[in-house]
């Protein structure tokens, strides 16, 4: 039996990771058109490429916070608009963070801002009675695409309220290592 990937055939690329790349690439567009106000015509794709994060804080930590030191697969998009480059750092969820990493490797317009000196009002926080609809419904759309479910046929069984032992949050991935720490959350 001939080896299947000999001189001249490479595997095909996972298509969840080319979905989840130009998931990122729309959102990272979507961004600088608002940030920088330019036209969305106006913004080109200069580079994208995968690679793994040191820390949780994908390459751009906001100053004064801490991260799970631990690999990150993610994304680094390049950007140009108007003679100006733009770097965006991302993981590999297409919905999760996404950061315009300024040139001193601080998310942009982080460095600038001042720190807030009061606490947030009460009503600009989100509670985790306001958080659970979403969660529930975020549930059931990965479910839709994750196993091909019909969404009207979702029930949701249980919601409740968990403290997970470590950063995996119950559902550890082999040979991945986890922030060990105390992480509340719902199991849905």
């Amino acid at each position: 039996m001939p080896w299947p990937f000999g001189p001249g055939a490479e595997p095909a690329p996972a298509p969840l990771a080319d979905e989840t790349l130009s998931r990122l690439v729309e959102r990272a567009k979507e961004d600088l058109v608002q940030s920088a106000n330019v036209a969305s015509d106006g913004v080109t794709l200069v580079s994208a490429e995968e690679v793994e994060w040191g820390d949780t804080g994908l390459g751009c930590p906001h100053p004064d916070e801490m991260y799970a030191q631990m690999i990150t697969p993610g994304y680094l998009i390049v950007l140009e608009s108007g003679g100006n480059t733009y770097d965006y750092h991302a993981g590999a969820d297409p919905e999760g963070p996404l950061v315009q990493c300024a040139e001193d490797g601080t998310p942009a317009g982080a460095a600038a801002a001042p720190a807030p000196t009061q606490e947030p009002q009460e009503e600009a926080q989100i509670g985790a009675a306001d958080a659970l609809p979403r969660l529930i419904e975020r549930a059931a759309e990965d479910l839709v695409h994750a196993a091909g479910a019909d969404a009207d046929a979702i029930t949701v069984v249980s919601a409740e309220e968990e403290e997970w032992s470590d950063a995996s949050l119950g559902c550890p991935e082999p040979n991945k290592i986890y922030a060990q720490m105390n992480t509340p959350g719902y199991k849905i």
